[in-house]
């Protein structure tokens, strides 16, 4: 089992490595959730 991994990401300054690892679990079949500032319910 992989325990989950946080990468906190600047929106203002995003770290190019930092969004390279996001790509990376992507592109192996991983998932990446980020939040937004909607609301449902």
């Amino acid at each position: 089992m992989v325990l989950p991994k946080t990468i906190r990401v600047d929106p203002l300054a995003p770290d190019p490595e930092k969004i390279a690892e996001a790509v990376e679990v992507l592109s192996k079949g991983g998932i990446v959730a980020f939040p937004t500032e909607t609301v449902y319910g």
